[in-house]
């Protein structure tokens, strides 16, 4: 659907769609009709480029559950995703009765992976959107995605993400110049 709102606006559960390197797209494809024009021969194999990120929605949820208690909790991590919260925030925001590690091994259970892995990753995918919609520097997306400092925004997307946060942007961004 190509990231549609119209379409999206049709569905009863909003569908994910895959977010294109539209600009580098277009960049390679430049490159390759240059290289052609000169007179080199076709490339023997695809030239991939690979997309810039998955845009979920409720019809990919990996996240849903019908546990009261964790779709609180995942709702309270989305809602202060700005904020340097931890996982006692979370936990004393769910619930003041449950215990913080029954909590956590409900959620481990429910999702495969920690509260903190999962607050890590809904960082990193902010980030991800801001580095390649916006034109906000690297540190003030450290601050904005609740990291506490930029060093640490860095270490957490490298080990995510496999790159930079600088090189994820210079692969990504194409914003209006």
């Amino acid at each position: 659907m190509n990231n549609s709102p119209t379409a999206n606006a049709c569905c009863y559960a909003p569908i994910s769609s895959v977010e294109n390197a539209d600009y580098e797209i277009g960049r390679q494809a430049a490159k390759l009709l240059l290289r052609l024009m000169a007179g080199d021969p076709a490339p023997k194999e695809p030239i991939l480029i690979p997309p810039v990120r998955v845009i979920s929605r409720k019809s990919t949820d990996r996240y849903a559950t019908r546990d009261a208690a964790l779709q609180k909790a995942l709702h309270f991590i989305e809602a202060n995703i700005e904020k340097n919260i931890s996982v006692s925030d979370i936990a004393e925001a769910v619930s003041a009765t449950t215990p913080i590690r029954t909590l956590q091994r409900r959620f481990r259970k429910a999702f495969g992976v920690s509260m903190i892995d999962a607050l890590l990753r809904a960082r990193v995918n902010r980030a991800k959107e801001l580095l390649s919609t916006s034109a906000l520097s690297i540190k003030e997306i450290a601050y904005v995605t609740g990291f506490p400092n930029p060093s640490h925004f860095g270490a957490t997307f490298r080990k995510l993400e496999g790159i930079t946060p600088g090189q994820f942007r210079k692969r990504t961004f194409y914003m209006s110049r």
